[in-house]
C-alpha cells in the first residue's frame, strides 16, 4: 500500500489517497482488484483526475469502476486508454458535493499468462484535484506492487498456461514419436499449432499453419504416422493440411475436399491406414469421404442420411470398423451407425435419451463402446455396450454440466470423464477399477470457456486441455499415471 499526499494550493493542509491490492498476488489469467482510496483530511475535494500506469506485457486488460465514496457524492467516472500501459480516469460531476473519504474507484487488472518478473508495479501518475471553489489542489501519487503467483489458475495447483489467442476449442494429436501436438483456430481464423519438444516434455510456442477456417479442427494420424488436420473453410468446404513426414515441423499447403459443411468435422483412421472424415451437411444428414488407398487420393462425398444436429463423433470399434454417433434433430436422442464389414454402412439406430450438445464416445478396457452425453437435466449420462453388442440404457452420473464432455482411457484401463461445470471449472469422475463403478465428482479448478479435451502422454499420464477465460490454452497433467 502506498500513500498519496495531496496539498491545497496556498494552504498547508495534508491530503492522502491510497492505491492498494486487497490480494497480495494474482494467478496468470486471473484478475486482481486495486481499490483507489482518497483521504482528504476534511477538505472539500469535488473532482479528481489521474492516470494508471502498468506494464502492458504483464497485464492483458484493465477496467475501472466507480467506488462507494464517489457514488455517495453522485459523481461520474469516465476512463479511457491513453497509450500502451496508460489508462486515464476523470471523476467529476455537475454538482459541487465533496467526494467522501474512502474508495473512490476500483481498478481491475487481468494478469497475462506469463511474466518475466515475480511482481509488477501499478502506479498512479499525473494526478490532479479540484476544490469546492474550483481551484486546483496540489496532489502527489504513488502506487502498489502486484505479485504474481506460480503458473496456476484459480489455485488449482497444476494448471499451466500455454498462451495463444484461441477462437474455439483445441484438439490434440499424438506424433509417431509420442509427442503431443495441439491445434486450434486462432483469433485471426487461421489454424495454429504447438507441440511438445520431446515426448512428455515442455511445449513450443504457437505457430501458424495459415488458412481461413470457420470451424474447430479435427486431427487424425495417417498411414505413415503423420498428422492430418481438417477444418471447414470460409467457402463451407472441408480443407486439410498434413505433415510432410511423421513428426515433421513442415506441413503441406491447404487442400480442399469440397462439400458444403455445417458442422465441425470428425476424422478417423481405418485399420488399413486410410483416413475417413465425417461431417453434417447443409441438409442435416451425415456425409463422409475417404482416401481410396492409404496416403492416396480422396473419394467424392457420400451421403449417410439422417436429420441431425451438432457434429458427428466417430470411433473404431473392437472389430476395426468405424461407428458414428450424432444427435437427432427431431427428438434430441442419440443415434449411431457404422461400417457393416462388407464395404457399406448400416442404417441409423436410436439409443434414445434427450441429449444436449455433442456426445463423447470411447472403447473401454474390454473393447466395448461407452457413450457419454449431457442430458436435458444438465447431468452427465452414460450408455454402455455389452459383450453381445447390446446396450445398457442410460444411467445418470450426476453433475451440472455446461459444455460437451470428454472421455479418456487411463494407462491402467480405467475410463475418466471430464466436463465443464456450472462454475466454469473442469470437473472429472473416473472408474475406480477398469470396467468398474465410478467415483464421485471432483474439481480440477480453473476457469474455462470450452469443452475439455483429453490426451495421454507417452509415459501414460493423462492431460486435459481447455481454453481459459483469457482465450489462451491451458493444460493440467497427471503427476504420475492415474494420479492427479
Amino acid at each position: 500500500m502506498a500513500v498519496l499526499s495531496f496539498i491545497f494550493a496556498g494552504q498547508p493542509r495534508l491530503f492522502s489517497a491510497t492505491l492498494s491490492s486487497a490480494a497480495g498476488s494474482v494467478s496468470p489469467g486471473s484478475s486482481v482488484s486495486l481499490p483507489i482510496s482518497l483521504s482528504s483530511s476534511g477538505s472539500q475535494v469535488v473532482g479528481l483526475e489521474w492516470q494508471i500506469g502498468y506494464a502492458a506485457g504483464d497485464f492483458s486488460s484493465i477496467s475501472v469502476s466507480i467506488g462507494p465514496a464517489a457514488t455517495a457524492a453522485s459523481k461520474t467516472l469516465t476512463c479511457a486508454a491513453s497509450g500502451a500501459g496508460q489508462y486515464t480516469c476523470v471523476l467529476g460531476g455537475l454538482n459541487q458535493n465533496a467526494i467522501g473519504d474512502g474508495v473512490v474507484a476500483t481498478a481491475v487488472l487481468t494478469a497475462g499468462n506469463t511474466s518475466s518478473a515475480p511482481s509488477s508495479a501499478v502506479l498512479i501518475t499525473s494526478p490532479s484535484a479540484a476544490g469546492a471553489n474550483g481551484g486546483e489542489i496540489a496532489i502527489t501519487a504513488g502506487g502498489s506492487t502486484v505479485t504474481f503467483a506460480a503458473d496456476t489458475v484459480s489455485g488449482a495447483g497444476q494448471w499451466q498456461g500455454l498462451g495463444g489467442a484461441l477462437a474455439g476449442r483445441a484438439v490434440v494429436g499424438r506424433n509417431s514419436d509420442g509427442r503431443l501436438e495441439a491445434f486450434a483456430r486462432g483469433a485471426d481464423n487461421a489454424l495454429w499449432h504447438m507441440w511438445q519438444q520431446s515426448a512428455g516434455g515442455s511445449w513450443s510456442g504457437w505457430a501458424s499453419l495459415g488458412g481461413v477456417i470457420t470451424s474447430n479442427p479435427a486431427v487424425a494420424s495417417n498411414a505413415s504416422g503423420g498428422l492430418d488436420v481438417f477444418a471447414v473453410g470460409s467457402d463451407n468446404a472441408l480443407w486439410h493440411t498434413w505433415q510432410s513426414s511423421p513428426g515433421s515441423a513442415n506441413w503441406s499447403g491447404w487442400s480442399s475436399l469440397g462439400g458444403y459443411i455445417t458442422s465441425d468435422p470428425c476424422a478417423a483412421t481405418n485399420p488399413d491406414g486410410r483416413l475417413e472424415v465425417f461431417v453434417r451437411g447443409g441438409d442435416g444428414a451425415v456425409w463422409h469421404a475417404w482416401q481410396t488407398v492409404a496416403g492416396g487420393s480422396w473419394s467424392n462425398w457420400s451421403w449417410l442420411g439422417g436429420n441431425f444436429t451438432g457434429r458427428p463423433v466417430v470411433l473404431r470399434n473392437a472389430a476395426g470398423l468405424l461407428e458414428a454417433f450424432i444427435v437427432n434433430s427431431t427428438d434430441q436422442s442419440l443415434w449411431y451407425g457404422g461400417q457393416d464389414g462388407r464395404g457399406g454402412w448400416t442404417g441409423w439406430t436410436s439409443l434414445g435419451g434427450v441429449i444436449v450438445g455433442t456426445p463423447a464416445v470411447t472403447l473401454d478396457s474390454a473393447g466395448n463402446i461407452e457413450a457419454f452425453v449431457i442430458g436435458g437435466d444438465r447431468a452427465l449420462w452414460n450408455n454402455s455396450q455389452n459383450s453381445s453388442g447390446g446396450w445398457s440404457g442410460w444411467n445418470s452420473m450426476g453433475g451440472i454440466i455446461s459444455a460437451n464432455p470428454a472421455v479418456a482411457l487411463n494407462s491402467d484401463g480405467r475410463l475418466e470423464a471430464f466436463v465443464r461445470g456450472s462454475d466454469l471449472a473442469v470437473w472429472h469422475t473416473w472408474q475406480t477399477v477398469a470396467g468398474g463403478s465410478w467415483s464421485g465428482w471432483s474439481s480440477l479448478g480453473g476457469v474455462v470457456s470450452e469443452e475439455p479435451t483429453g490426451a495421454i502422454d507417452a509415459d501414460g499420464r493423462l492431460e486435459v486441455f481447455d481454453r481459459g477465460g483469457d482465450n489462451a490454452l491451458w493444460h493440467f497433467a497427471q503427476v504420475a499415471p492415474g494420479v492427479w
